[in-house]
């Protein structure tokens, strides 16, 4: 099944709000129990950890009240939204049900962070998944790698006529490891073309398979 797309909610942070460099403490009940109260239900679905230090994921903290909300029904999957090497090691360590990471055609070098957590039966949400795809502006400063990347994978000898935000957002609907993607707007106009290009599916074989031959 390909993954579906979603449009952007506000994803709850750990209760007293994530600060900088560390992680906040533990849920405690009563302050996992005004949460539900508030917005009148008896549980969460998801509840993440956001952008922990590869330190605070060593050091668990933060994890334990989310594993014991857990274990009470109060939530449903512990999640994690990280990159690099914290996602790294929040697979390794087998705490988390799901994962929120960045992925996207112009930024697919987490694929093997995917695969790896996929093995251990992990849900995949892909945050930002449409973020800098334009690139139609001339050559920035502190970002050519990725300009460069997208006059390649986005050009028209490539995609052909499709519009280079439905080319992104179809190519993440190839990849059956990944379950949902954030998509974030603002303009109700762009919600609806990001629904219609979800709604027409993947990509393709052959633009999907030239889009992959340009690396």
């Amino acid at each position: 099944m390909p993954p579906s797309v979603v449009p952007r909610a506000c994803n709850r942070r750990m209760a007293n709000g994530c600060k900088p460099s560390t992680i906040p403490p533990p849920l405690s009940p009563p302050q996992t129990d005004r949460s539900l109260q508030r917005m009148k239900t008896d549980y969460i679905d998801i509840m993440q950890l956001h952008s922990p230090s590869y330190d605070d994921l060593m050091n668990g903290d933060g994890i334990e009240g989310l594993k014991k909300a857990q274990e009470q029904g109060k939530i449903r999957d512990v999640s994690l939204s990280a990159d690099d090497d914290a996602a790294v090691q929040a697979v390794e360590m087998g705490e988390f049900d799901t994962l929120q990471i960045s992925y996207k055609l112009l930024e697919s070098e987490p694929s093997s962070i995917i695969r790896a957590a996929r093995e251990k039966d992990m849900g995949i949400i892909i945050k930002e998944p449409l973020a800098q795809v334009a690139y139609e502006q001339p050559r920035p400063e502190g970002k050519a790698d990725r300009w460069e990347r997208a006059q390649k994978r986005l050009a028209p000898e490539v995609i052909g006529d499709l519009p280079r935000v439905e080319a992104n957002l179809r190519w993440l609907l190839n990849d059956t490891d990944v379950h949902t993607a954030i998509v974030g707007t603002t303009n109700l106009e762009h919600l609806k073309d990001n629904i219609a290009s979800a709604q027409r599916g993947p990509l393709p074989d052959d633009v999907y398979a030239a889009i992959s031959a340009v690396g």
